[in-house]
């Protein structure tokens, strides 16, 4: 007996899910996805589905190209010039959505199978029926199979929103260590590099910064401003950027830099990270919070 493919069905259902997988990793990594480039890599995904069922290769090929596809249809969907490094990331979020989605699918189907077996709702002669109710089944188990993938990634970045980690700054030969907090809401991003920035009170970077900068930008004074008066001087350079930041008052600058080493610890030693840091008020500092860090950074 023949098993019988409808390529537009089997590309509708494909498309949908990997739709439903970007949305779910947008919402988990708190970044926002443009819906025409999910779209796109959707139907990419949609397109490399049926061609699976065309191509015969060795299982390594495969595998290789599934990583090859997977990191092409994140490219498409979920990154940009400035956040072309966090790729292999997107993509390592994408899968994991992907594979639980489709692990709970899997249980949600089987448990339908078994509390609704076709030949007690269907006759024989059903058979244009039977197809129908099987699409609509599948489209209510992706709505709970999505729910449940929403609950778990919500989940996850709660947890992530409440770890505390100690931070390590290392620059001009110089270092110093503050505690930290997961922030889901930075979002924070070096202009240049694209690297995440980590939001650190001014106080604690005085074994490595200035006095007078410190001062200046406890002051008050526009991150624009501090960074044509001041004078870097030679025996302490200090490459200053402006980062845009954007919060509910409205947007503004904050002056940071990008140091030599960068170090969190969870908990588990020291993890070196590629990252910026942003120089700003934290409001929160005296109740002991110092720095507010990317939740990509903690994972």
């Amino acid at each position: 007996m023949e098993n019988v493919v409808y390529a537009d069905l089997y590309f509708l259902i494909n498309f949908s899910m990997d739709f439903l997988c970007f949305f779910l990793s947008g919402k988990l990594v708190s970044k926002a996805l443009s819906p025409l480039r999910m779209a796109l890599a959707s139907a990419l995904g949609g397109i490399y589905a049926i061609a699976l069922l065309l191509i015969i290769l060795p299982q390594i090929w495969l595998i290789i190209l599934h990583i090859f596809v997977c990191a092409l249809m994140c490219l498409i969907a979920m990154t940009d010039k400035k956040t072309l490094g966090e790729l292999p990331f997107y993509t390592l979020v994408f899968t994991a959505i992907s594979m639980f989605l489709g692990g709970v699918m899997t249980a949600l189907m089987s448990l339908f199978d078994k509390l609704f077996p076709k030949d007690t709702i269907l006759s024989d002669s059903a058979e244009g029926a039977s197809d129908s109710i099987s699409v609509y089944a599948l489209a209510a188990l992706a709505v709970i199979g999505a729910i449940i993938t929403l609950a778990g990634s919500n989940s996850l970045k709660g947890r992530m929103a409440r770890r505390n980690a100690m931070i390590v700054v290392e620059i001009n030969n110089n270092s110093t260590s503050f505690s930290g907090i997961s922030d889901t809401g930075n979002l924070l991003q070096e202009p240049i590099s694209g690297k995440p920035c980590i939001v650190v009170a001014p106080d604690v970077l005085k074994d490595i910064l200035p006095y007078e900068l410190i001062k200046m930008i406890k002051s008050g004074a526009s991150a624009d401003t501090i960074l044509c008066k001041y004078k870097n001087p030679l025996s302490h350079p200090l490459p200053l950027r402006l980062i845009p930041a954007k919060t509910a008052t409205g947007e503004s600058m904050l002056l940071g830099f990008i140091p030599d080493k960068l170090y969190i610890d969870t908990g588990k030693g020291n993890k070196r990270v590629d990252a910026g840091i942003a120089i700003g008020i934290i409001e929160k500092s005296s109740h002991g919070i110092n720095a507010l860090i990317p939740a990509e950074l903690m994972i």
